[in-house]
């Protein structure tokens, strides 16, 4: 039996690892690969799970120019390069891929490629020329006034900090004027700007406000000038003939408060902004791998159910075909090719030369005997076809799609279809001994859209639960819904 179409193009191996999926390509890739790449791989740690399928996808579509493709896998910073040697043709990358941050490098040899992708966890931009790079954004106006205003502004401990900084400064200078004088430094020098900022400290400065910043100014201002007048005042009392030296020690305490004070409080206002731009930063690039992840996911659902979907139709058998062919498995392309003509096209055939819909229940049949499964149908179709021939080939559809899930993802043997009415609602019933969904419930694949547009078109309900034995599956719809009502009862 031929695995279904999307299971060759999303083999299940992408998942666990790159490198066992490429080799799987019936032979055509010999893969170099340092120890730790492979460890990496088999842990699927190598790449995030969107990027390694976008890079299986760009593998997938390379021609050999001879017997195979030797690629070499290695590990540059924080990218994986994968170098192809011997390849005669290959796709440029879609937009898709581009999202995944793939990119690929110019070589001098035609029969060379080259591609880039990002390691997992790694954000990448899109290289594209027809993009336009935004311009730098500037901060705005009132973040330059967080400089000076950021909480606390007036610290008693740094207060203290820079009196016991400069103190060697000040205790030269007293002493290039009279012995004892240290002690009387520590003293004024200290102590009282220090108690000063106590005070200061209960005064509130708002922050990123340009009224904070000039008050800011202010409270350090007003500390060293104190600073300053304590240090006049004590040398004044053990040396009255001192006062020539009055504004330069005025200056001195404000070089010593005011202008360090207000280099450190700047720095810390720095280093505030600094953080909470790359916080800012930090919630960007993980809003962007969101949304990257949240792209990459949908292209790959958007592919399964294409891939799905057109399985079941004459251009998926010949894909398959193509497929099977590109993958040197003739025999299973053989017998692809043998139910396309003498089933498939017979059977579009007659429905198109009869106008009925009887083609539906043999068709049905084959799909299940074609899938391995027993299929026990007790439904009256021919009645069912008489009386509403819409409903039931929605209904075939139905029971088709639910002996592939079952056989497939429930590894169910047999399978039970039967309907049963009550009140104003006709109940179609799906039992087989598979597996069932799981606790999370009934997955979104192709499945449940065909299950969710059936009942959307007649207003019924489906629901999939896994019984003591059985799973069983039901899908309800009225007897005459609004959608398929007509102007006659008789109709």
């Amino acid at each position: 039996m031929m695995r279904p179409l999307a299971h060759l193009l999303h083999p299940a191996s992408v998942r666990v690892g790159l490198i066992p999926a490429t080799r799987s390509l019936a032979g055509n890739f010999h893969i170099e690969a340092e120890s730790r790449v492979v460890e990496l791989d088999a842990q699927g740690a190598l790449l995030d799970d969107d990027v390694r399928l976008q890079v299986f996808r760009w593998i997938r579509y390379l021609m050999p120019a001879g017997d195979s493709i030797d690629m070499t896998i290695s590990i540059e910073g924080d990218s994986l390069r994968l170098h192809a040697h011997g390849v005669r043709q290959s796709r440029a990358l879609d937009p898709i891929q581009r999202v995944a941050g793939l990119a690929v490098r110019s070589l001098d040899s035609s029969a060379e490629r080259c591609i880039i992708a990002p390691r997992a966890g790694t954000f990448v931009g899109v290289e594209d020329d027809s993009l336009v790079v935004p311009q730098q954004i500037e901060r705005s106006r009132g973040d330059r006034w967080f400089l000076l205003t950021r909480s606390p502004v007036m610290n008693v401990r740094l207060v203290l900090l820079v009196g016991l900084v400069t103190m060697p400064v000040a205790i030269a200078w007293a002493n290039s004027q009279f012995a004892g004088a240290p002690a009387v430094a520590i003293i004024l020098g200290v102590l009282v700007p220090a108690g000063l900022a106590m005070v200061l400290t209960r005064i509130h400065v708002p922050e990123g406000t340009r009224r904070g910043t000039w008050l800011s100014i202010g409270l350090w201002l007003a500390l060293g000038i104190v600073a300053g007048l304590a240090n006049i005042l004590g040398f004044w009392l053990l040396a009255p003939d001192t006062a020539p030296w009055v504004f330069i020690r005025i200056v001195g305490g404000l070089w010593r408060y005011t202008l360090i004070g207000l280099l450190i409080v700047a720095a810390q206002g720095l280093v505030a902004q600094t953080m909470a731009d790359a916080a800012r930063l930090r919630a960007g690039i993980e809003s962007a791998l969101a949304d990257r992840r949240g792209v990459l996911a949908g292209a790959d659902r958007t592919d399964r159910f294409l891939s799905e979907t057109l399985h079941r139709t004459v251009q998926g058998r010949l894909s398959a075909i193509s497929l099977l062919l590109r993958f040197e498995r003739r025999p299973e392309a053989i017998v692809e090719l043998g139910r396309l003509v003498s089933d498939t096209l017979p059977t579009i055939e007659a429905r198109l030369m009869e106008g009925s819909n009887a083609g539906i229940d043999s068709s049905e049949r084959r799909v299940s005997d074609e899938i391995g499964l027993g299929l026990n149908d007790s439904v009256d179709w021919a009645s069912l076809e008489r009386s509403d021939p819409e409903l039931a080939r929605q209904f075939h559809l139905v029971v088709e799609e639910c002996s592939v899930n079952a056989r497939r993802h429930g590894g169910a043997q047999w399978m039970r279809v039967f309907m049963t009415v009550s009140a104003d609602w006709l109940t179609l019933h799906c039992h087989d001994d598979g597996r069932g969904p799981g606790p999370q419930g009934p997955g979104s694949g192709l499945g449940s859209r065909l299950f969710d547009e059936v009942c959307a078109e007649s207003g019924g309900t489906w629901s999939l639960v896994r019984g003591d034995v059985l799973t069983e599956f039901a899908l309800c719809v009225p007897l005459v819904p609004p959608s398929r009502t007509t102007g006659s009862p008789e109709a």
